[in-house]
């Protein structure tokens, strides 16, 4: 729905300090893998790049895979 999207949005660009809440959200932390699933292939885009539709996406951690310098 638009709604859970917007509020996921809004936590995001805020600097409250603590996890997002909903009942369509999910919080993970420090976990090497996650698989997200669906009843349906549903479509997806990472970075802008629509890379079709799938009923399962595998996201792993690398890390020190990027260096942040401020």
């Amino acid at each position: 729905g638009v709604a859970p999207v917007l509020g996921a949005l809004a936590g995001m660009l805020t600097t409250r300090g603590r996890p997002l809440r909903g009942r369509e959200v999910v919080n993970v932390h420090n976990a090497p893998e996650i698989t997200v699933r669906a009843d349906r292939p549903v479509a997806y885009q990472l970075d802008g790049d629509y890379l079709g539709e799938q009923r399962a996406v595998t996201f792993r951690s690398v890390p020190k895979a990027i260096r942040i310098v401020i």
